[in-house]
Parts: structure tokens; C-alpha cells; sequence
């Protein structure tokens, strides 16, 4: 953690050390005010103080950095390769100001003898301090010694002060001129709301890039370690709150909860239920080396499982290696039998329906939109990945109401070997646009059957043409979903079946593209989705 709040939690620490130096000197000024010459120096040193400690705050209230916050977040306001001259740049402001604690420390210590041999100097604030612990001890000093102190090095003392104030000023337009060519924007006199979700939401895509990779591992390990043919994943994979802008600033990775239902040959009552948690801060963990042979993967969890224990084990992919951990549900999904579950097909009604006609299903609106937004944040964080290959009304399923009142929505998946093509990121515009129409299905209450993908992915250009509900045409569903589910609801699902058929996707779909090019494409794809599915 120490790492992680380098710069913002040293620059909270020099502003106590400068309000430590304010302090000593104020009262030694007190003490010494029959020197005029003295007092002149002492009250230049305090002005410069009182400069430094608001030009800090200033520059952390400006960055909006008064709490502290993740290095990676630092990183992508100015950069990785800029972040360390700007932490360089503070060291030098820091050093010379606890050089500066230190020699006065050292001088009142002399003045005023403490008692208490083990008290360490940051442990006293104020020249009282020392008083107090020397209550009754011979002093080493005089007032003239310490005149004679200051005499002698006021000046290297302000010049020193003097060397901060240009290294402060230095921090300022550094991190400035860095965001400014970082993020392709001017900084006015305060940095905009708007300029820092910018760097938020590229934080946040980049964080889910990396979290996509590592669920690819999570599903080839169970694909090669468990060898089993299906398997049930809840769609629930994350906390509402963590993939909001406001606490990006203060994460390294974004973790997903798994949560799995596994079928077990030695489990016949029912399936092997499992919470799988990761990744867990990929920049530090992610071990640029092979995973020994013995390694088990998504298997450790399963065997844990079975004696209703916690593990922890590692995947590999893409020469990433992802740290897990792995523990048994304290629910469960199966109380009752697996053919409980019931598949959204057989969910759906019209909204529009009087009460007394609604079927023993019930299904009500609120329900559906808690669905669409956990169907939108599996679009965020796993789509191209094998997890989505087959989404669609038939594999999502809700189980019976639990023991807490709640639903959960599950996706019965089938691993026969047939996979996202993951390696181009191909399957994405498919995945998004299966989520658009699952979108569609919850706010009508009708299945769609007349949208789908030809065998070479390609996008619709002219999607308005086509109809979705069999009976009805673009203008009137896109009408219908806007009473039913409201504006927001029908533009994000219009963003997801309407994708742009243009160069990020062109680049997305060619198999020959560097896999920079592609990254760097996936990166904007998934910031729109945010801002215009996800955000609303």
C-alpha cells in the first residue's frame, strides 16, 4: 500500500513537516524577540513555509487528489514515464525540508536536554514538546548560542527554502504539461470534472482489458484441468460500486467474484458450488515466467471445494500469470433440483399486462432492469471471451427466489470445444450486440428471433431494416422499449445491436493485425461502451 500512495501520501507527509518547521519557528521567535536581525530571518524562513505548504495543497486540491489515491491512477493522469520525475521532483522538495527539520530539531534538542532518551524527533511537534521533557534538566545552549546558530545559517536556510519554492513550482508545470500531452487536452486554471473522468475511464477500460485476459485463463484452465462439458456461471461478477469512476482512483485492478456451479463425478446430490476471486493486482503479482507442471488451476479450487476449504492458485495466459483464490459460497444456488432453474424464454411477458393477467412467473420490471445491468457489466468486463460465446434467452437462467428473498440469474454454459475467437478479439461486436438483444427481450417481454448474425460476423449497416420481435418494426419496438424501460435504457440498447462498422472495429475483426493495433482498438470500443451503454 505504501507503494501504491507514493507521491500523494508523501506530499500529505511534507505538508506535516512543514506545519512541524511553522510551529518551531513561530515559538522560537517568541523566545528570541529581542533579536531583530534574528527575528527578520525566522520570519522569512515562516513566509516561505506558509508559501510551500499552499502551493502543495493547491496542487493537490487542483488534481483532485486530497484523499490519497492508487499509483496507477497517478500513472495514468501524467503517464508511467513521467510519473517518476515527478516523484523525483518531490523527493528533492522532501529532502531538503526534512534536512531543514532536522538541523532545528538537533538545535532545540541541544537546547532544551530531554529526559527521555528514546523520544524520537517526529514524535515532537512544537518547541514546548521539548520543554515538557526537559522539565528540571541542565540546559546545553544559551539564547545567544542559538542566535549565533541562526546567524550563520539563515541564509542556507533560506536559500534552501528558496530551492523548494522553484522544485514546487517545477512539480506544477510538470504534471500539467504531462496530462496535457497524455490525454490530448488544455488544462485551464483548475482541471475539469470532464478531464478527470477522462483519465478515470481509460483507467477503468485498461483495467478491464486485463481482467478479460485473465478470465480467457480462467476458462482454458478449466477447459484443460477440470474437463468437463458445461458448467453454470452466475452473471453476477462484480460489486456495483467498483466500476464506478469515483473509486477508480483508488484501485490497482478490477477484482471479479466467479461464482460457479460445477458438475463433479463424486458430487452426484448436486453440482460442486465455488467463488472464484481475481484477479488480484495483475502490475504486481503477474509473474513474467512459466506456471510449474504440477500447477492445477481451476481444478485447486474444485478439490478445496470439495472439503469446504479456501485455496489460492494461479493461471497462466498471454506469459501472464494471474494470482486466484477460491472459497465455498455461503448460500447455495441448488437447494432444490438443477431443473428448478427456469431460462428467460419462459420468463417473458409484455409489461403492459393487467395485474390479473400476469403468469405464476412473476417477472416485474425491476427485476428486469437489475438483469440488464449485470447483462451490461458482463459486456464491460468479459465480453470476447469464451464465457459469453453462446448468450442468448436460452442458457440464462433464474433460480428460485433463496433463503434472502433474492434471485439469481445464471448462464448454463456448454464447453464442447467451440470458443470466442479471443486472440483477434473478433467475438466482441458479437458478444455486445447478443446483450443488446437480451436487452431488448426484457423490456418487451418477447423473444427475438429474427436478429441474427450471419457465419462471418459481419455487423448490419443498415440494422433498421431488419425487424426484431416478428411482428414489429425498428420505430415501434424502439417506441415500446422507451415506455416501458425509458431513454437511457433504449439508447444503451441501441449502442450494443447498432455498433459502427469503421476502423475500430475493422481493425478489431483483420486476424493479421498487430496485436498492439487490436489492443489499442479494443481500448476505444470498450470507452464508448461505457460512456454510452454502461454510464446511463
Amino acid at each position: 500500500m505504501a507503494e501504491a500512495m507514493a507521491v500523494i501520501g508523501a506530499v500529505a507527509a511534507t505538508v506535516g513537516t512543514i506545519n512541524i518547521l511553522k510551529t518551531w519557528i513561530e515559538e522560537l521567535l517568541r523566545f528570541l524577540q529581542e533579536y531583530e536581525d534574528v527575528g527578520e530571518t525566522l520570519q522569512s524562513l515562516d513566509l516561505s513555509l506558509i508559501v510551500h505548504e499552499t502551493n502543495l495543497k493547491l496542487w493537490m486540491r487542483f488534481w483532485k487528489l486530497e484523499q490519497p489515491t492508487s499509483r496507477r491512477f497517478q500513472s495514468e493522469l501524467w503517464g508511467k514515464d513521467t510519473l517518476p520525475t515527478i516523484e523525483r521532483i518531490y523527493i528533492a522538495i522532501s529532502d531538503a525540508l526534512e534536512k531543514t527539520r532536522t538541523e532545528l530539531a538537533e538545535l532545540l534538542r541541544e537546547y532544551f536536554r530531554p529526559r527521555a532518551e528514546n523520544q524520537t524527533q517526529l514524535g515532537l511537534t512544537s518547541i514546548i514538546d521539548f520543554r515538557e521533557e526537559a522539565t528540571g534538566a541542565r540546559t546545553r545552549l544559551s539564547p545567544k548560542q542559538i542566535v549565533v546558530f541562526i546567524r550563520k545559517n539563515g541564509p542556507s536556510l533560506k536559500s534552501r527554502l528558496e530551492q523548494v519554492e522553484e522544485r514546487v513550482s517545477k512539480l506544477r508545470d510538470t504534471s500539467t504539461n504531462a496530462f496535457e500531452y497524455r490525454h490530448r487536452t488544455a488544462v485551464g486554471r483548475a482541471l475539469t470534472e470532464e478531464q478527470l473522468a477522462q483519465a478515470a475511464t481509460s483507467m477503468l477500460v485498461r483495467m478491464a482489458i486485463e481482467t478479460r485476459y485473465a478470465s480467457m485463463g480462467l476458462y482454458q484452465s478449466y477447459i484443460e484441468r477440470v474437463k468437463s462439458k458445461s458448467i453454470i456461471l452466475d452473471v453476477d461478477l462484480i460489486d456495483d460500486g467498483a466500476v464506478q469512476l469515483e473509486s477508480v482512483h483508488f484501485q490497482n485492478s478490477v477484482v471479479l467474484k466467479y461464482r460457479f456451479a460445477v458438475p463433479w463425478p463424486s458430487k452426484p446430490q448436486g453440482p460442486l458450488e465455488i467463488v472464484i476471486e481475481g484477479p488480484f493486482d495483475p502490475e504486481r503479482q503477474a509473474e513474467q515466467s512459466s506456471m510449474a507442471s504440477g500447477d492445477r488451476g481451476f481444478a485447486e479450487a474444485c478439490y478445496a471445494a470439495l472439503l469446504k476449504e479456501k485455496a489460492e492458485f494461479k493461471i497462466n495466459c498471454r506469459a501472464e500469470v494471474y494470482s486466484f483464490r477460491s472459497r465455498v459460497p455461503l448460500d447455495t444456488l441448488f437447494a432444490s433440483s438443477a431443473s428448478d432453474l427456469k431460462p428467460l424464454v419462459k420468463l417473458l411477458y409484455r409489461l403492459d399486462l393487467r395485474i390479473a393477467e400476469e403468469p405464476a412467473l412473476y417477472f416485474p420490471r425491476s427485476q428486469r432492469v437489475k438483469l440488464a445491468y449485470k447483462l451490461i457489466q458482463c459486456g464491460l468486463l468479459i465480453s470476447g471471451t469464451s464465457w459469453l460465446a453462446k448468450l442468448e434467452n436460452k442458457i440464462l437462467k433464474r433460480t428460485p427466489r433463496g433463503q434472502n428473498g433474492d434471485y439469481h440469474f445464471l448462464l448454463e454454459l456448454s464447453c464442447d470445444g467451440e470458443m470466442a475467437n479471443e486472440e483477434t478479439l473478433a467475438a466482441i461486436s458479437q458478444h455486445l450486440f447478443a446483450v443488446g438483444v437480451l436487452l431488448v427481450e426484457l423490456g418487451l417481454g418477447q423473444p427475438v428471433k429474427s436478429a441474427t448474425w450471419e457465419n462471418n460476423w459481419t455487423l448490419y449497416p443498415d440494422f433498421e431494416t431488419y425487424t426484431l420481435p416478428a411482428s414489429l418494426r425498428y420505430e415501434q419496438w424502439q417506441a415500446q422499449l422507451t415506455t416501458h424501460m425509458g431513454d437511457d435504457y433504449t439508447n444503451a440498447t441501441k449502442y450494443c445491436l447498432v455498433q459502427k462498422s469503421g476502423s475500430f472495429w475493422n481493425t478489431i475483426h483483420r486476424r493479421d493485425g498487430e496485436p498492439e493495433v487490436r489492443e489499442k482498438a479494443y481500448l476505444e470500443v470498450l470507452k464508448e461502451y461505457y460512456i454510452r451503454a454502461y454510464l446511463p
